[in-house]
């Protein structure tokens, strides 16, 4: 062995100080490798009284923020019982600041040693998944809190630790209370909203009913247990139309409503009721869609209306309107004879006449000529009170009707007038087809047709005969012309008998036929000026009989 002497001693203990330094060089840089390669999010530091955690921002900076915003309090706990991280809320709930809180045993914050027993036995089922409870925190003012933990596992990369939400049970009680508080309110509102529906519906003179998804009865008014005799709350439960509608219509009513709520959402017409007693009763029927909040259809509403009184009014009113017109005819075959023999006498007159009497011949053909003009006048009369009493009855003897070929034969009827006045005529090429009759087409746009040619003043007169767009299941016509209009003093009566226009000498009863006409098909006209006499009006199409 080579012998050292004193003065190489101090190289040994300078080589012994280099390798400690190049070890805690190599973990520098190990760390720093580490950090840069973002295998580190925090570190802790140890100070003279307590350990310290700092984390760096990184990939998982939302969800810290998530963490931060939470409304319950989030702590991170070590296997050793120390806070590693907590977010604000959690040190509010304590009421310590954070800086105290991290880094310090999680256990002085239970308040008893049987809560830290209780806590470590959670801790200890872990594996299983997690585990909930509640414990009571002791605060840093030494207050007691109520708190609901909910404690999970969460593997890190040399060790386990525990996550914690932490949900202050005072403020869910104070969000309970105020949540019970709002719904009490919410439910004292809905409630004296019914009752304010029910008193209404109850008051109503309309018998009112709800259905249900099913169709069954929920609800009936007071007036719908009259209507149909029964007592109250009979009904419910049931499905209602079963026991109120009379023969065909228990089946026809359901699938009516569902054709009609496929597109529209409400249904109105007549049904026949039955009552409990086995009478009926005709009804005019609303029926609309009941939502809930979110849209969806959940019911429906029915409002009936006894008609009973109407039905009879247009009994009578149709038995009346038969007397008239018996009594039409009746009178225009007695007037017809002797007008027929005052007329033909007249003929003779002149014929019987001798030639060479020429004052006499004179003053004779003046007379008879006045009194044939009346006699015809008269006769035109008649037949016009009889087109009219005729007018409003029930279409029969249905056909289809192409109302392009009804419009020709007028046109071909007023031919003479047409190229004598000029008249230049603009006829859409398809004016459509409606199930009718034909005679009262012709009726209705041979007077509105021959309006516009007889009385048109314009210079250049223009007839326009347009087809419109149906509406409601109608069809829809327009019949114009270029003339100075209709006199804004008739234009309202119109269609009143014997109501003229202008300097219009007919007997203005045509347009009062258009109008009966036009109501037998259950449409409507409308007279208006727009650049000349126009008339809109709609028609529709007879049912066939079953």
């Amino acid at each position: 062995m080579i012998p050292v002497s004193e003065d190489e001693q101090p190289g040994r203990e300078n080589a012994s100080e280099i390798a400690r330094l190049r070890e805690r060089l190599r973990e520098a840089e190990d760390t720093l490798r580490a950090i840069s390669l973002g295998e580190v999010d925090a570190f802790v530091v140890t100070g003279e009284s307590d350990a310290r955690v700092y984390t760096l921002d990184g990939a998982d900076q939302a969800y810290r923020t998530i963490i931060e915003t939470m409304h319950e309090g989030a702590v991170t706990i070590g296997e050793d019982g120390t806070v590693l991280y907590c977010n604000s809320l959690f040190a509010t709930i304590v009421d310590e600041p954070m800086d105290s809180v991290i880094g310090s045993s999680f256990f002085r914050f239970l308040s008893s040693p049987e809560q830290k027993s209780d806590f470590l036995r959670l801790s200890q089922l872990q594996a299983n998944g997690g585990v909930r409870g509640e414990f009571e925190l002791r605060s840093g003012s030494g207050k007691p809190v109520e708190v609901y933990l909910a404690v999970a596992p969460m593997d890190l990369a040399d060790s386990r630790v525990l996550f914690a939400v932490v949900t202050d049970l005072r403020e869910q009680e104070r969000i309970d209370r105020e949540r019970a508080r709002e719904l009490e309110r919410q439910v004292a509102e809905r409630t004296s909203e019914l009752r304010r529906f029910k008193y209404l519906a109850d008051s109503s003179f309309e018998a009112i009913n709800v259905l249900d998804g099913d169709l069954r009865l929920v609800y009936a008014n007071t007036a719908f247990y009259r209507l149909l005799g029964y007592e109250e709350g009979e009904l419910l439960g049931q499905q209602s139309y079963e026991s109120m509608l009379s023969g065909k219509q228990v089946g026809l009513f359901p699938a009516e409503l569902s054709e009609a709520f496929e597109n529209t959402a409400e249904w109105n017409g007549e049904i026949e009721m039955t009552r409990k007693d086995g009478s009926t009763l005709p009804a005019l029927v609303s029926v609309s869609v009941m939502l809930d909040d979110q849209g969806q259809a959940i019911g429906r509403v029915l409002m009936f209306r006894d008609i009973s009184d109407r039905k009879k009014t247009e009994e009578d009113l149709r038995r009346a309107n038969e007397g008239l017109d018996a009594y039409a005819h009746t009178v225009s075959h007695d007037l017809r004879s002797p007008l027929s023999a005052v007329i033909m006498a007249n003929e003779l007159l002149r014929d019987a006449l001798d030639d060479k009497d020429e004052i006499l011949r004179s003053e004779i053909d003046e007379e008879t000529a006045l009194i044939g003009r009346s006699t015809s006048k008269a006769y035109k009369l008649i037949n016009d009170l009889l087109l009219l009493a005729e007018a409003g009855q029930q279409p029969v003897n249905i056909t289809e009707v192409d109302i392009r070929g009804v419009v020709h034969k007028v046109v071909e009827e007023y031919a003479h007038q047409v190229a004598s006045h000029g008249v230049k005529l603009q006829i859409d090429p398809d004016l459509g087809t409606i199930r009718a009759n034909e005679t009262q087409m012709y009726q209705v746009f041979g007077n509105l047709i021959s309006n516009a040619i007889l009385h048109n003043d314009s210079p250049e007169p223009v007839v326009a005969i347009r087809r419109l767009d149906d509406k409601a299941g109608a069809h829809r016509f327009q019949v114009c012309d270029n003339s100075s209009g209709i006199p804004e003093q008739v234009i309202d009566e119109i269609f009143t008998p014997f109501v003229r226009s202008g300097k219009n000498r007919s007997s203005g009863i045509g347009l009062a036929i258009v109008k009966k006409v036009v109501s037998a098909y259950g449409g409507d006209v409308r007279a208006y000026n727009n650049g000349g006499a126009c008339f809109e009006l709609s028609l529709r199409d007879i049912k066939a009989e079953p």
